[in-house]
Parts: C-alpha cells; sequence; structure tokens
C-alpha cells in the first residue's frame, strides 16, 4: 500500500513503520492507494481493508490454481489399471509369432525382469487347443477365448503397474472389439499398439514371402508358439485365396481397425516388426499371379538382420512403457 506522490520504500513493510511514515507525512493532503490493485482510497483504513481483502482473493486464486495443477499431475502420474494392448496384422506365415517369441526371449533377460512380470501373452491358437482339450475336443468360441483370455491376465503379479496384454492372432474389428470391451471391464484402458509390417512393402511382396514361408521353409515340427496353423500343402491356395489374397479384407492396418473400433478413447500407436522378403531381383507384379512363379522360393528368401529385430523389439518395449510412465497418449 502506498500514499500516491509519497515514497515508502524507506518504510521497513510493517503496519507500525507504515504508520510511523503516515504520521511523518500527515500534512500532505494526497490519497492512499492499494498496491494488489491500485485502488486510491482518502484514508490509510479504507486502503488497508482493501489491501488485505485482495490478499485474501489472491491466496484463494493461487489454491485454487495449485489445486488444478495437482489434479493434471494426477491425471498423468501412473495408473496401476492402465493396460496396454498389443496385437498384430500379418499374413500367415510371415512372423507374427516368430516376433512375439523374440519379445519373450527378450524379457527373459535379467534387465527386463521387472518388465516382463507386466506382460501377458496370450495366443489365440493355444487357447483353443487348451479348451478343445479341457472340453472333449468343442471347437471354442469367440467368449470362451476371452474367458481363458482373461484368465491369463489375471495370474500376472497382483498390484502390477501398467500390464501389458499381447494378444497373438492376425487382429481384426470383431476380435478388437471384443478385447477393448473386454479390457474396460476390469482396467483403464491406456493404448493398443498395433504391430504391422513395415510399410515400404506391397502386400504383393508381402504375399509373395508369405507363401514361400508357410510352403517352404515351415517344417511342422516347430514348436507351439512360434508355429502357424496353415498348413505348407494349403498355402498358395490360402495366401492367395479370396480372404487372405485381397489386400486390407483379411489384414487390417492401423487407420482401418481403429475407424471400425468406433471407440474415440482408444489412443492407438503402430510398431513395425521386419518381415522377410523375396530378392530385390526377383520381379513381383502388382497383378496377382495364378499360379506360384518359380522364382518364389527360398533360395531369394531374404530374412531381416538380427539387428533390425532387436531394434524394433525395443521401440516396441519403449511404447509398451508409455503407460507405465504416465506419459501424455494424446
Amino acid at each position: 500500500m502506498s500514499r500516491q506522490g509519497f515514497d515508502l520504500s524507506n518504510c521497513a513493510g510493517s503496519t507500525n513503520s507504515l504508520r510511523e511514515c503516515i504520521h511523518e507525512s500527515s500534512d500532505l493532503d494526497d490519497e492512499w492507494s492499494c498496491e494488489l490493485c491500485d485502488r486510491c482510497f482518502y484514508t490509510f483504513e479504507e486502503a488497508e481493508a482493501c489491501e488485505t481483502l485482495c490478499l485474501s482473493q489472491k491466496a484463494s486464486e493461487a489454491a485454487v490454481a495449485a489445486a488444478e495443477a495437482e489434479e493434471e499431475a494426477n491425471a498423468i502420474q501412473p495408473d496401476t489399471d492402465a493396460i496396454t494392448l498389443v496385437v498384430l496384422t500379418g499374413l500367415p506365415g510371415l512372423g507374427k509369432s516368430y516376433f512375439l517369441k523374440q519379445l519373450t526371449n527378450l524379457l527373459a533377460e535379467p534387465q527386463h525382469a521387472a518388465f516382463s512380470r507386466r506382460v501377458c501373452v496370450a495366443h489365440k491358437d493355444e487357447l483353443a487347443e487348451e479348451f478343445r482339450a479341457a472340453n472333449k475336443n468343442r471347437r471354442p468360441k469367440m467368449p470362451n477365448i476371452l474367458d481363458l483370455t482373461r484368465q491369463k491376465l489375471q495370474q500376472l503379479d497382483e498390484g502390477v503397474i501398467a500390464p501389458v496384454l499381447v494378444f497373438n492372432m492376425n487382429m481384426n474389428p470383431d476380435w478388437l472389439k471384443a478385447l477393448v470391451k473386454m479390457l474396460k471391464e476390469g482396467y483403464t484402458l491406456g493404448q493398443v499398439v498395433v504391430l504391422t509390417p513395415p510399410a515400404e512393402h506391397t502386400f504383393r511382396q508381402l504375399q509373395a514371402a508369405a507363401v514361400v514361408l508357410a510352403s517352404d521353409v515351415r517344417t511342422g515340427n516347430e514348436e507351439a508358439d512360434v508355429a502357424s496353423t496353415l498348413e505348407p500343402h494349403k498355402a498358395w491356395e490360402v495366401i492367395m485365396g479370396d480372404y487372405f489374397g485381397t489386400p486390407g479384407k483379411a489384414v487390417k492396418n492401423v487407420r482401418s481397425l481403429s475407424y471400425n473400433l468406433e471407440d474415440d478413447s482408444v489412443i492407438f500407436r503402430e510398431v513395425h516388426y521386419p518381415v522377410p522378403q523375396l530378392s530385390a531381383s526377383v520381379v513381383i507384379n502388382e497383378t496377382a499371379p495364378t499360379e506360384r512363379p518359380s522364382e518364389w522360393n527360398t533360395q531369394n528368401l531374404v530374412f531381416p538382420p538380427e539387428a533390425d529385430t532387436k531394434a524394433a523389439l525395443l521401440t516396441l518395449l519403449g511404447v509398451m512403457d508409455l503407460a507405465r510412465l504416465g506419459a501424455d497418449l494424446g
């Protein structure tokens, strides 16, 4: 508070020293003003009362601001129920299960032990076999697979922060909707991470590699967690058929999955996993061949470098960890 035209800089700031300054300058007729709002008053008491009121208002505003800041900070803090769903797209035999097997191996390394306790990998085909074994070979329906998936997820350590469900199947909108609905019944869904082949590969290039992989590379003796359900002698017929042979029909991209989900609250992220390809010397036309070209063989099959797979895995770990870190998922 100050008196207009009078310098109070020498006052100590206390009410007593301020009154002494006022007394010494009592012969001045200048007005007193509130230093907080600059309103002018004829008496010291009026100015003092205004300043007290302004200080109270300032304190109230500061308290509100602090509360809002705390609320905002809490909104991005790790949520023990914030779950990440990881799904895949890709043609049969192209390496989806193999990539997830490498993820499992990576999580088994000592430096990722804490992370591994948060991750649940559910393989649809394995769950289907489990259901058949327990139900006289009866074929499971979607609710049965979802129930078994929920049970696997509940086996994670109690109180685990930001769990991750990796669901291994070639994702389609119906299954994605069912998985999201299931997770939202018991968790806060933080994000959906979609694993897709690199965008620079055309559909026909992926198709050619998938035919060779499913027909000639698969032995039939692979471990359950990497084996494809597609029998080698049926690879050409299935991969080149009306379903898998049509771009965008059986293999959905991230935009298609997010659009079909019709849920704006779900955040989608994309991570590319490296896949084998035929040699660049093999010309692959965008028109689907009616018979398998002779160049589509194992001699022309080129596998991605291990460094590319490791880099993709580390990228996936970083994206999956966003929920735990409380990052802005917008």
